[in-house]
């Protein structure tokens, strides 16, 4: 038989979870539920098609190539809660179940947004992916070169774009004349991400899941004199022109004031010389500016279980119990259909 304070969080839980509004929600195509872990669903893509000037002239047929994105929902984050027996029975009678759902269903939807808008990053990492890669105070060039690098691609037009910013993003849309603020009450709590506005008709949302001054770990530099080369692991998504700082061990060529990539590899970033020196050790790289993003829903594609998974677990060393919820998901997405739009990191 179900726990009780197991039904009690399901009974919220499950409505709130369905009717969620977060970014894997708002800026992807939604496929079919997930059968179990890892099920793989492919989407078709199909080469771009000819169109010859006249019904009248003679053509040869053109083979229609057809590849597959693979979408492989083999993601689950969960949650672990620790339930004290006698705390979690007495607060069956207040408002323990809704809170926890409530609470459960933002934590789970923001570390999926977290990852959705990470992979997007990684999947466009080439300097043409990004506009304003230094990070300067937007513009309205800034805003519409992302939009019209998106709507160059055929079959985009601006109804399949949404924007993702980071708070510090969206302040700095203060600065665009194109921005049209939401003024509307919401009327309550909105269970997801609200439209904060509009950017030259494209509907905006502000998440704390969009990276703000965004760290990655490194394991060695090496400075020449003239460049430093830090070794970061495959999947950085940093191009050349974004500025970061940089935190070693030794504090030996530790970078205070933000210096630009000059060079990108798969597994590194190149930076002006600090001093002559090399070390294999631990390090902090910090990257200077947000991340914000433009997003085709019809090239980018998610899957995701509807309802979470609940349950009760008794521990085995007290006579408490641990909540655990679960959401198995996958994303995959067209190279070239998203853009990075760089703004300051705490300024506007």
């Amino acid at each position: 038989m179900a726990d009780a304070r197991s039904k009690k969080v399901f009974s919220v839980l499950a409505p709130l979870y369905e009717e969620a509004n977060y970014a894997i929600d708002i800026a992807a195509t939604s496929m079919r539920e997930p059968l179990g872990m890892s099920d793989q669903i492919d989407i078709p893509d199909i080469s771009e098609l000819t169109v010859t000037a006249s019904g009248a002239s003679t053509t040869s047929p053109q083979a229609v190539t057809t590849n597959a994105l693979a979408l492989n929902a083999n993601l689950e984050p969960f949650i672990n809660a620790k339930l004290p027996q006698l705390a979690s029975m007495q607060l069956l009678d207040g408002k323990w179940a809704d809170q926890t759902a409530a609470q459960a269903v933002s934590m789970l939807k923001n570390s999926m947004d977290s990852d959705f808008c990470k992979y997007l990053i990684e999947r466009n990492n080439t300097a043409a992916d990004h506009v304003n890669a230094a990070g300067a105070s937007l513009t309205a060039d800034h805003v519409l070169g992302a939009a019209a690098t998106l709507m160059d691609n055929k079959g985009i037009d601006e109804s399949d774009l949404v924007w993702m910013m980071s708070s510090w993003g969206r302040a700095s849309l203060s600065n665009v004349a194109g921005f049209v603020p939401n003024m509307t009450d919401a009327g309550g709590k909105v269970n997801g991400l609200p439209v904060v506005g509009t950017l030259y008709g494209i509907p905006v949302y502000s998440t704390s899941a969009v990276p703000n001054g965004r760290t990655l770990a490194s394991s060695a530099f090496a400075d020449d004199g003239t460049d430093m080369v830090i070794t970061v692991a495959s999947g950085h998504g940093l191009v050349v022109n974004q500025k970061i700082t940089f935190a070693t061990a030794t504090s030996a060529n530790d970078i205070a004031t933000a210096s630009s990539i000059t060079a990108s590899t798969a597994t590194s970033i190149t930076v002006a010389s600090v001093t002559t020196a090399s070390a294999t050790e631990a390090g902090v790289v910090t990257l200077s500016s947000s991340e914000n993003l433009l997003i085709s829903k019809s090239s980018t594609f998610v899957a995701q279980q509807m309802i979470p998974s609940s349950r009760i677990v008794p521990l085995s060393d007290s006579t408490g119990s641990a909540l655990q919820i679960s959401a198995i998901w996958g994303r995959v997405a067209r190279a070239g259909r998203a853009v990075v739009l760089g703004s300051p990191k705490s300024a506007i």
